[in-house]
C-alpha cells in the first residue's frame, strides 16, 4: 500500500489485484481491526461489508467512497488515515 499525492494505490500481488483511489472520492478513512476470519481467509475478498485486500489480520484501513468500502490491511493503519485525511483536506 502507497499514499501519494495522487491517492491511495494498493496490489495484492505483482500484476493483479491492485487499484488506486483518488483522494478527491474518499468519503471516510479510518483505522479498523480487521479479522481475517470474519471474510473467509486471506487475500482478495468481497463481502456484505465491502471489499478487502488481506495480507494478515490485525490492524487496518477502511476506506470509504459513497457507498463502496475498501478494507486493507497494513501496519500503522492510524497514521494512514491521518496521511489520507490530510491529503482530502488540502
Amino acid at each position: 500500500v502507497r499514499v501519494d499525492a495522487r491517492g491511495t494505490h494498493w496490489q495484492l500481488l505483482p500484476g493483479f489485484p491492485r487499484g488506486s483511489i483518488p483522494h478527491d472520492e474518499v468519503t471516510r478513512v479510518g483505522a479498523v481491526d480487521i479479522r481475517p476470519g470474519d471474510w473467509g481467509g486471506w487475500g482478495w475478498r468481497v463481502g456484505t461489508q465491502g471489499q478487502a485486500v488481506l495480507i494478515r489480520g490485525g490492524e487496518g484501513l477502511r476506506i470509504q467512497r459513497g457507498s463502496r468500502t475498501l478494507y486493507i490491511t497494513v501496519d500503522d493503519a492510524a497514521r494512514g488515515a491521518a496521511l489520507i485525511e490530510a491529503y482530502r483536506r488540502a
